[in-house]
């Protein structure tokens, strides 16, 4: 499901407030930046609110054609 620029600016403000809110969550998210290295902040953080146990994130064209994978539209 597409979201729209309110909801995950709502959603970035919902979980950058969560992970500040304790040492755990803070420890929580740092867990999820630490396998996505190579994204922003504000990207990593967006990942955490999502999918926390991710371990690789590529747009859906990517996983299709360069790694050889099927990933089903939406998931």
């Amino acid at each position: 499901m597409a979201k729209t620029y309110q909801e995950v600016s709502e959603l970035s403000v919902e979980t950058s407030q969560k992970v500040a809110s304790s040492p755990a969550e803070w420890m929580n998210y740092l867990d999820t930046a630490s396998r996505m290295y190579k994204y922003s902040f504000q990207e990593q953080l967006l990942i955490h609110a999502q999918k926390p146990e991710s371990t690789a994130c590529a747009p859906f064209a990517l996983w299709n054609s360069r790694f050889n994978r099927v990933v089903r539209r939406g998931t």
